[in-house]
């Protein structure tokens, strides 16, 4: 019997206004160098929760991925030896005042998972101004089956997004967690 392949799903803020987004002070974003870099000397930041309420994936003013300790919890249940990533601690404080710990996903390497043939005659990447390709810029990640093997949490080189794979998607659906869409991506 074959095994079906797995499928890896981009992850996108959910469409409900209701949920609320997280502020950091001003002038913190020129500050932090966030890509290719590990911090083994994390100072937590603290966010402000306005325009609704908490999620567990929290929408924030730095495009970071932030995870409650619920979504964290899922996501390392389900994870693969593969993958490399860390968690960042972080404070998020409601409206009425009261703390609540919340982790910054942070994948320092990105690897190479990109099916670069695939992606090129289908349009995936940005352009130069020249008309040609700019292999820097992913606009619509095509994954490649033999590289993204194994990996279950994943930030592909030169793609701004977090990808997930079937089985971490599944389990946060089955949690119903909150403030989260996803996107089945093509893998080839």
């Amino acid at each position: 019997m074959n095994k079906s392949p797995m499928k890896y799903y981009s992850l996108f803020r959910s469409g409900n206004f209701a949920f609320g987004v997280g502020y950091t002070p001003n002038g913190l974003y020129p500050t932090l160098r966030w890509e290719e870099t590990s911090f083994d000397n994390w100072v937590p930041v603290t966010f402000e929760l306005r325009d609704g309420i908490l999620t567990d994936y929290l929408v924030n003013d730095l495009g970071w991925v932030l995870c409650s300790e619920r979504l964290k919890s899922i996501i390392d249940q389900h994870a693969s030896p593969k993958d490399n990533y860390e968690w960042l601690e972080n404070i998020v404080i409601d409206p009425h005042g009261v703390r609540h710990t919340y982790y910054a996903l942070h994948i320092p390497d990105r690897p190479d998972v990109l099916d670069e043939d695939a992606m090129g005659a289908a349009g995936s990447y940005g352009h130069n101004q020249d008309g040609t390709f700019d292999k820097r810029r992913v606009i619509w990640p095509i994954f490649s089956r033999n590289k993204i093997d194994g990996y279950r949490v994943v930030r592909a080189r030169h793609s701004p997004g977090i990808f997930l794979a079937e089985p971490i998607v599944k389990a946060i659906k089955k949690a119903k967690c909150t403030g989260m869409k996803f996107k089945i991506e093509r893998v080839v």
